[in-house]
């Protein structure tokens, strides 16, 4: 079983009597995978009756799925040391793994001139996952900066700011230098959105890597 990280599997089961399958992209690094032989997804309930309520409600433990091998092309193209990863809700899987491997080379090659922007948005504090946090938090540094904003809370903790994701854009890109790849994963409407704001920017079609789900 190989993946590179950004990609996503098809998982496979019965659902009321019937095969259901629906691609989920992967969140855990390859390395994570060689050491522990698990894989993690990221998901929201957003059915009573299909593959996320299976999966956040229904599920036992050794409950059998079939995975169908990994694809996708939402990966690290390796064209420039700076990354700008853009997402929301759970948009953030592919650049969960992503980060995360990126992060892990910057300190196996001790590298310094590297930039990361993650650029994060949710509704509510309440839904963001305790691991992907502990990243926030863990990884923020000179070099690492996360942007993340709740659309729905009054109340923000630490790190977190009021509104959209479209608000961090222009931090982000003061942030980073001026040559960086940006990859940004959500729903059509927000990864068309973003994309034309960054090419608004004048940030290069090429330099853009997008995922809809």
């Amino acid at each position: 079983f190989v993946f590179l990280e950004g990609q996503f599997v098809v998982i496979e089961t019965q659902l009321h009597g019937k095969p259901y399958k629906k691609p989920y992209s992967i969140a855990t690094t390859y390395k994570e995978f060689l050491a522990t032989g698990e894989i993690g997804i990221i998901t929201k309930r957003t059915s009573e009756t299909w593959m996320s309520a299976y999966l956040t409600k229904w599920i036992t433990i050794w409950a059998q799925v079939t995975l169908i091998w990994p694809a996708g092309r939402y990966i690290d193209q390796k064209s420039s040391k700076n990354y700008f990863f853009i997402s929301v809700w759970s948009g953030l899987g592919p650049n969960y793994s992503l980060l995360q491997a990126v992060h892990q080379n910057t300190l196996t090659t001790n590298e310094s001139s590297w930039r990361i922007v993650n650029l994060f948005g949710e509704r509510h504090y309440a839904h963001i996952l305790p691991d992907v946090e502990q990243l926030f938090v863990t990884t923020q540094s000179d070099t690492t900066k996360h942007l993340l904003y709740l659309s729905q809370e009054t109340q923000l903790p630490p790190m977190y700011h009021q509104g959209r994701i479209q608000l961090g854009i222009d931090e982000a890109l003061e942030f980073l230098w001026e040559d960086f790849a940006a990859y940004i994963c959500g729903t059509p409407a927000m990864v068309n959105d973003i994309k034309q704001e960054l090419l608004q920017r004048n940030v290069s079609p090429s330099r853009i890597i997008v995922e809809k789900y």
